[in-house]
C-alpha cells in the first residue's frame, strides 16, 4: 500500500496520526524538507529501544509481555541509515514524503522472538500478549506499517 496525500485520512483515528497527518502537511508546504515515515525501528546493537529493553528482561530471567495483535514493518536502523547516507550522497530523493519499510507485517511478540533467536537467547520468558490488555487511552491500527512508496527506502527482513 503506497500512501499519497491523495489517500491520506483527513480525520485521524489518533494524537498519533493526527501528528503524522501534521508533519506530512508541514514537510508539503516547505520545498527544503523530506520527512521519511518510519515503522517500528529495530537495532543490530544494543539500545533504550522497547525491544532492547524487553530484550534485556528476559536475559535477567525475568517474564514479559508483548502483544501478539497489533503489527507493524520493522526496520534496522543501521540498515535507514546507511539508506538516507546514501540517498543524500547521489541525490536520490524522488519524494519529499518517503515511507521506509519492510515488506513484513510482524507483531510486538514476533519481532521479540525473532530477535531472541538472532541473539542466540531463549524465547521462553516472552508471553503472548493483547493490544486490550495493556492501558491506552487510545485505540491503536492494528495493521500499522505501510509498504515503501520508494524502493530505495524498502528494506528486506532476515530470515530466522
Amino acid at each position: 500500500l503506497i500512501i499519497s496525500a491523495d489517500t491520506l485520512p483527513s480525520i485521524p483515528s489518533t494524537c498519533y496520526g493526527v501528528s503524522k497527518l501534521h508533519g506530512e502537511v508541514r514537510s508539503s508546504c516547505d520545498s527544503k524538507s523530506i520527512l521519511i515515515r518510519l515503522p517500528l525501528l529495530l537495532s543490530l546493537r544494543p539500545n533504550s529501544q522497547i525491544v532492547w529493553k524487553l530484550l534485556r528482561k528476559m536475559q535477567l530471567d525475568n517474564q514479559c509481555s508483548a502483544s501478539c495483535d497489533v503489527y507493524s514493518t520493522p526496520i534496522y536502523v543501521e540498515h535507514l541509515a546507511k539508506q538516507i547516507v546514501t540517498s543524500i550522497e547521489k541525490h536520490i530523493w524522488p519524494s519529499r514524503i518517503i515511507h521506509a519499510s519492510s515488506d513484513v507485517r510482524v507483531s510486538l511478540y514476533e519481532t521479540l522472538v525473532n530477535e531472541a533467536i538472532r541473539l542466540g537467547m531463549q524465547s521462553r520468558n516472552i508471553i503472548k500478549g493483547f493490544d486490550k490488555d495493556y492501558f491506552s487511552p487510545e485505540t491503536k491500527p492494528t495493521l500499522l506499517g505501510l509498504k515503501s512508496s520508494c524502493s530505495h527506502f524498502f528494506f528486506e527482513m532476515p530470515n530466522y
